[in-house]
C-alpha cells in the first residue's frame, strides 16, 4: 500500500497515487525491508524536476512495473530538499560506485543490512533506449542478484566505505596555501571559459554561481592593477549580459531557470529554483556595484518583483521552487505560438516581437517559441525606423500582453516547502541588492526574512531545515547554519539589530559544537542528527556553494566583527585540513578559494603557512 498521502512534501505527494507501495524514508521502513529480507529501491527527486516526472510517468505510474518492484522490493520516496543528506550521501555513492556524476531521478539499490548500496542509476527507460537498459530489466536481475550474491555485496560495501573515508582528508597536510594557487585556480577556470557566449564550458551549461562570485572576489578590488583580476571581471560580466539576453532568464516575467540545454543559454531546462535566483540576484548585484549597466539593475529589479509577487508565502518566507512542466509537457508555460502572439499584438508591435524575440526564426522548441532577445533594441529602431524610446515602451506593452496571455495557461506548480538555507542565501542577496541599488525596500524584505527564520525555524537554541504547513522540520543542515550566519554578517554590517549578533553568536557556538570536526572542517549533518551509513564532510561546491566553504567564511567575518579568536581559528583549521584538495583541483572549490583570499588580502601576506 502507498503510503506517501498524509506527507507534506509536494514531491512525495506527486506519487501518492502510483501502484508503487511507496514508503517514506524512516525506521519503520527501514526495519520493514530488514524483516522481510529485502532489498531497498530508494528514489530520490524534487518536484520541479522534469525527468523524475518522465521516470513517474512511464514507470511508478505503470502496472506492471510497480507489481515487481512491490514484489521484490521495500520502495522508499525522498525528497532531496528535504533530505539533502540522504541526496548528498547516495550521489557520493552512484559516483563511485558508478564511475560517472549522478542526478535526479536519482535510483539507487540499497542494502538493507546497513542501507549501503550496491547499484545506482539516474533516470532508466521503460525499453531500452538511450543506451540505457529497461527498468523492469534491471529490477528483476538485480533482485536476483541481491538473493544470490550476498559475500559479494558486503564486500563491495566494505570497499564503498573505504573509499567514502577517502574522500575528504583525516588529517592536516603541508600543501601550501598562497597566492600562487589562487592564480592557478583563475586559470583553470579560464582555460574552460567560453569566449563566445559566456559561461563555463560548453552544452548543458549552468550559472555555476560559486564560480562566477570566485571571479567577482579574485577580480574586483585588483582589476586596475592586474591584467588577470580584470579578465575575470569582464568574464563575469560578459557571462551576466549573455544570460540575461538569453531564455535561461524569462525574459516576460523576471527569473532565472535551472540551466540551458545549449552553449548560447537559448533553451532551458525550466524549473525555477529559489537558490539559483538569489546567487544570481547576488551576483548581479556585485557586478553592477562594478560595472552600473541598466540591463543588470532591470535584472535584478524584475527578478526580486517576481520573487516577492510569486513565490513569497503570506507569512513572510519564500517557497523553494517552481515546476518545469504544465500539462505534462516541459516548457508548455513559457512558449509560445506565432499565431497566438500576432493575435493579441497589433502589427507593428507583433513586427517588433519577430525581431527582437527571434520569432522570424525557426521554432526553437518542440515547434514553438521560446523568447529570447535575439536583436538589440538599437537594431530593431534602425530596422522599424522608430527612435529608441518608442521601442522601448512598445516592448512594455508587448510584454504586458504576452504575460496575459500566459496567465491564461495551467501555471507550474509552485513547492511550496520554505528552506532556510535556500532563504538565508536571498537574505544576503537583498542586501546586496539594497546597496547595489541605493533600495531600502529591498533591505526591509530581507530583514522580514531573516525575522521569518528566527520566528519559525529556530526552536530551543537549534536552527531547522524546513517550514511546510505550519509545521517546522528537520534538525538543520550545515548548509542552513553556515549561510544563515552569512546572511546574518551582511545584515550586522548594513543594518545592525543587537539581536543579529546575539543570533550569530548562537549559531556559531552550535557549530563549533555539533558540526565541527576536531580535525579541522564541517561535517553536513550535526552529531545530533541521524547517522545513516557514513557522516560526510564536503568542501566542494555544487550548485550552491558548500556549507563546508560558507563555515568558515562567515565565522570569520563574525569573528572580526565579535572579536572572538576561535571563530577565526575554526576558519584556519578548516583550510588547513582540505589544503590538499585546495591544490590538487582548486576550481573545484570556488567558495573556499575566496576563503583563502580573504585570509591572505587581510594578512597582506603572499602564503598563509
Amino acid at each position: 500500500m502507498n503510503s506517501l498521502e498524509k506527507e507534506d512534501s509536494l514531491y512525495l505527494l506527486q506519487h501518492a497515487k502510483n501502484p508503487v507501495n511507496w514508503l517514506p524514508w524512516g525506521e519503520n521502513a527501514i526495519r520493514f525491508a530488514q524483516n522481510n529480507h529485502k532489498p531497498i529501491l530508494l528514489s530520490i527527486g524534487y518536484s520541479a524536476c522534469h525527468w523524475c516526472h518522465v521516470m513517474a510517468d512511464e514507470s511508478f505510474s505503470d502496472i506492471e512495473t510497480a507489481s515487481i518492484m512491490n514484489q521484490r522490493y521495500v520502495n522508499i520516496k525522498v525528497d532531496r530538499e528535504e533530505r539533502p543528506d540522504l541526496d548528498k550521501l547516495y550521489q557520493h555513492c552512484h559516483q563511485l560506485l558508478m564511475g560517472s556524476p549522478g542526478g535526479w531521478p536519482l535510483t539507487v539499490f540499497l542494502d538493507a543490512r546497513d542501507l549501503t548500496p550496491f547499484f545506482g542509476g539516474t533516470y532508466f527507460p521503460p525499453e531500452p533506449k538511450f543506451g540505457l537498459p529497461a527498468f523492469k530489466e534491471i529490477l528483476i536481475q538485480l533482485s536476483d542478484y541481491y538473493a544470490e550474491h550476498t559475500e559479494e555485496i558486503s564486500h563491495q560495501s566494505q570497499e564503498l566505505h573505504q573509499a567514502l573515508q577517502r574522500l575528504a582528508p583525516e588529517k592536516a597536510s603541508k600543501a601550501p596555501l598562497n597566492t600562487s594557487l589562487i592564480e592557478r585556480a583563475f586559470v583553470e577556470i579560464k582555460s574552460e571559459f567560453d569566449f563566445v557566449h559566456g559561461g563555463i564550458g560548453n552544452a548543458p551549461k549552468f550559472p555555476q554561481a560559486p564560480v562566477l562570485e570566485f571571479l567577482l572576489h579574485y577580480g574586483w578590488h585588483d582589476c586596475q592593477k592586474k591584467a588577470s583580476a580584470n579578465a575575470a571581471i569582464q568574464m563575469v560580466l560578459q557571462t551576466l549580459n549573455q544570460m540575461a539576453q538569453g531564455g535561461i532568464y524569462d525574459q516576460l516575467q523576471g527569473g532565472f531557470f535551472r540551466y540551458s540545454v545549449d552553449a548560447e543559454w537559448r533553451i532551458p531546462h525550466f524549473e525555477k529554483m529559489l537558490y539559483d535566483n538569489a546567487q544570481l540576484i547576488y551576483c548581479y548585484a556585485t557586478a553592477y556595484q562594478i560595472e552600473p549597466n541598466p540591463l543588470f539593475k532591470a535584472v535584478i529589479e524584475k527578478t526580486i518583483n517576481w520573487l516577492v509577487s510569486n513565490m513569497r508565502s503570506s507569512e513572510g518566507g519564500f517557497y523553494s521552487a517552481l515546476d518545469a512542466d504544465t500539462d505534462h509537457q516541459e516548457g508548455k508555460y513559457y512558449c509560445f505560438d506565432k499565431e497566438e502572439v500576432q493575435q493579441c499584438l497589433t502589427k507593428e508591435e507583433y513586427q517588433l516581437v519577430a525581431a527582437y524575440y527571434g520569432l522570424n526564426h525557426q521554432p526553437n522548441f518542440h515547434d514553438h517559441w521560446h523568447l529570447y532577445i535575439d536583436q538589440s533594441v538599437e537594431k530593431c529602431a534602425s530596422k522599424l525606423k522608430l527612435s529608441e524610446d518608442a521601442i522601448k515602451k512598445m516592448l512594455v506593452s508587448i510584454q504586458h500582453k504576452l504575460m496575459q496571455l500566459r496567465k491564461k495557461r495551467t501555471q507550474p506548480a509552485c513547492d511550496k516547502k520554505i528552506l532556510t538555507s535556500w532563504n538565508a542565501l536571498l537574505v544576503k542577496a537583498l542586501i546586496k541588492a539594497a546597496k547595489a541599488l541605493d533600495c531600502q525596500e529591498y533591505s526591509k524584505i530581507g530583514r522580514e526574512l531573516m525575522d521569518f527564520i528566527y520566528n519559525n525555524l529556530y526552536k530551543n537554541g537549534r536552527l531547522f531545515s524546513c517550514y511546510q504547513n505550519g509545521k517546522t522540520k528537520f534538525l538543520g543542515y550545515l548548509d542552513d547554519y553556515a549561510f544563515t550566519l552569512d546572511a546574518l554578517t551582511y545584515l550586522i554590517q548594513s543594518d545592525h539589530q543587537e539581536r543579529d549578533t546575539e543570533f550569530a553568536s548562537q549559531l556559531a557556538d552550535v557549530m563549533l559544537a555539533h558540526f565541527q570536526d576536531e580535525q579541522g572542517g564541517f561535517f553536513f549533518t550535526s552529531n545530533e542528527h541521524e547517522f545513516v551509513m557514513h557522516r560526510l564532510k564536503s568542501f566542494a561546491d555544487e550548485a550552491i556553494p558548500a556549507g563546508g566553504a560558507i563555515a568558515p567564511i562567515a565565522l570569520a567575518k563574525l569573528g572580526y566583527l565579535a572579536e572572538k579568536q576561535d571563530y577565526l581559528h575554526a576558519r584556519d583549521k578548516t583550510l588547513m585540513i582540505a589544503s590538499s584538495l585546495l591544490v590538487k583541483h582548486p576550481t573545484a572549490y570556488p567558495s573556499l578559494m575566496n576563503c583563502l583570499k580573504s585570509v591572505l588580502d587581510a594578512k597582506g601576506e603572499d602564503t598563509l603557512f
